[in-house]
């Protein structure tokens, strides 16, 4: 990815010139250059220090630099002439610490200095030799051999002096740009490392948070953009929420909802395309450009989160100063983006395998639960057969029957059914059960038990939230049944062949709480057959969609014959299998039957 200014130069301040270019590359031409004028040089870093060997180094220089001291003070001699090249931006002359003058020419890659060439360690004019004295002590060699080796030394020529600052100046500026190809191939290679880097930990991890947030950071820092923010589509994929960010204030990531049908960004981006955004104080397709200079955002990009063609969020990188991506940075974005979003993705599905478990876990225990309240079988009653199942579509079901023992030797026979499946279907189950008995201990009246009932569920549920219900009450003794219907499935009295509907009472429980219910008695004869069921049975569909029906249900109890009422049931169920066949059951059944005998 092409590097900008800002990163350019802090790529080239932290990195070590034999990093950037091959030394022994730099070392050839300097060396060339050393051929052609027959003048020392050396390439020094910003502090100095010798990049490559000296080439063409006189006897003088090899005195100085062959002890500590010397070459430390050529050292700091050449770092004061770096600084004044690079404040500069040209080639400077200056008199070293041993008295000779030399050139520094600044290597140059996009304005920023990175080191300089270095070429002289020649006298100006007539050699002087009033700093020997001291430079012999410093560096431990006697006086006689340095002014030897200094009167050795030819003084520049007015030639030497122009074809050396018009040399130097070629050689830096090609070094430049060998120094700048070093600078994007390190560039180059640190995205790919940094794109492996990220890949091995978005592999590594499944936790959602934390794939958003290394994904955040991770493009911000690769990019050198300013801030980063992820936002994924709501459940309805209308709403982009925000999830993650690296380095926005919240006063930014509170600015407002983006809805997607108001953002033409968005849209573009989960489209597949790579939108640009130059300049987002002037965009007029920028949502919210006054909080976008508030936080300092002059340009921006936005990629499309994209798993198996399936758009599931945005990605959005954000700068301080007016820019566009080039190709390459584009490239690169969209594949860190790719691999965001197969994390993304493979999170999300991690975090609802681990919710499916946990539910269907609790799912298992509200199933035991559910199964203790059910009656483990039906009561025995002198001169009635009964018996009762339930078949939960699921874990738990809506469906409940029920009986409770009573004074006089009564019996309540109670079947019900709560709209919805799963668990809140089962919580209302259960809270419905726990209430009809308890008003049952007060109460033997049908109407005035489910009327109590009732206006307990309209303040106590939710809208929406209703129950269909039976109560009756068996009198052995009279052969009665009194009972109420809570808009319930009509339970059928089949005498002689003829099927009536139980159908004295009212609405569902919890839809209104002012609700009033009727109540009837029914006078029981020898060889009378009571169904009580819920709607699984007569809604239940085949293969062509075709309900099983009351008129289907009538005509098989019709058949029936004197058989058991357990064997009723399991005729029943058997016949109601036939009929959907493959077609899986889709609603809770439940089958009370009361045989008169």
């Amino acid at each position: 990815m092409k590097k900008t200014n800002a990163q350019l130069t802090k790529l080239l301040r932290e990195t070590p010139l034999e990093k950037l270019v091959d030394v022994e590359v730099l070392q050839r031409v300097q060396d060339r250059l050393a051929e052609t004028t027959g003048i020392s040089a050396i390439i020094r870093d910003l502090n100095g220090r010798p990049v490559t060997r000296p080439s063409c180094q006189n006897k003088f220089c090899r005195l100085v630099n062959n002890s500590r001291a010397g070459e430390k003070s050529c050292r700091a001699s050449n770092a004061r002439a770096v600084r004044r090249a690079a404040e500069e931006h040209r080639v400077v002359k200056y008199v070293c610490h041993a008295g000779l003058s030399q050139f520094a020419a600044p290597i140059e890659v996009e304005g920023v200095c990175v080191g300089t060439i270095v070429t002289g360690d020649l006298p100006e004019g007539q050699a002087t030799f009033q700093r020997i004295p001291e430079l012999s002590r410093k560096i431990g060699v006697s006086e006689r051999k340095m002014i030897d080796a200094l009167q050795s030394l030819k003084p520049w020529s007015e030639e030497e002096l122009s074809r050396t600052i018009s040399l130097l100046v070629t050689i830096a500026n090609t070094l430049a740009s060998l120094f700048y190809q070093g600078a994007e191939l390190r560039a180059k290679l640190r995205e790919i490392s940094g794109l492996y880097e990220v890949s091995k930990l978005l592999t590594s991890t499944l936790d959602l948070e934390g794939v958003l947030q290394l994904v955040a950071k991770s493009a911000t820092l690769l990019s050198g953009a300013k801030g980063c923010s992820i936002r994924l589509l709501d459940a309805q994929g209308k709403v982009l929420v925000i999830k993650s960010s690296y380095n926005l204030s919240q006063r930014y990531l509170d600015k407002g909802p983006v809805v997607l049908q108001k953002s033409g960004i968005d849209r573009a981006a989960l489209a597949g395309e790579v939108v640009q955004m130059a300049d987002m104080l002037h965009d007029p397709r920028v949502l919210y450009p006054k909080e976008a200079a508030r936080e300092g955002i002059r340009s921006g990009i936005s990629l499309g989160l994209i798993s198996k063609k399936r758009p599931i969020g945005t990605l959005h990188l954000y700068s301080a100063e007016p820019r566009k991506f080039d190709a390459d940075e584009v490239q690169v974005l969209r594949s860190l983006a790719n691999q965001a979003a197969a994390a993304i993705d493979n999170a999300q599905l991690y975090q609802q395998s681990l919710e499916k478990r946990r539910m269907d876990r609790e799912l298992r225990v509200a199933g035991r639960i559910q199964e203790q309240l059910q009656p483990k079988h039906a009561p025995l009653l002198d001169g009635y057969d009964l018996a009762a199942a339930g078949f939960p579509c699921g874990e738990v079901g809506g469906d409940f029957h029920d009986f409770v023992s009573l004074p006089k030797n009564r019996q309540a026979i109670i079947i019900a059914d709560v709209v919805g499946k799963g668990m809140p279907a089962a919580l209302l189950m259960a809270s419905t059960r726990g209430g009809l008995r308890a008003h049952l201990e007060n109460s033997t009246v049908p109407s005035r038990v489910v009327r109590r009932l009732n206006r307990n569920l309209c303040h106590d549920t939710r809208s929406g939230q209703f129950v269909s219900l039976f109560c009756g009450v068996l009198d052995p003794k009279r052969h009665s049944l009194l009972y109420t219907n809570a808009g319930h499935n009509p339970p059928l009295l089949l005498r002689h062949g003829r099927a009536t509907p139980l159908e004295a009472g009212g609405l569902v429980l919890g839809a209104d709480d002012t609700e009033n219910y009727e109540q009837a008695e029914v006078q029981l004869r020898s060889g009378d057959l009571v169904l009580l069921y819920t709607d699984g049975v007569t809604e239940a569909l085949n293969a062509d969609e075709e309900i099983f029906g009351t008129k289907r249900l009538i005509a098989l109890l019709r058949r029936m014959g004197k058989i058991s009422s357990a064997e009723i049931i399991v005729r029943l169920i058997n016949e109601v299998h036939q009929f959907t066949k493959s077609t899986r059951q889709s609603d809770d059944i439940s089958i009370i039957v009361l045989r008169v005998l």
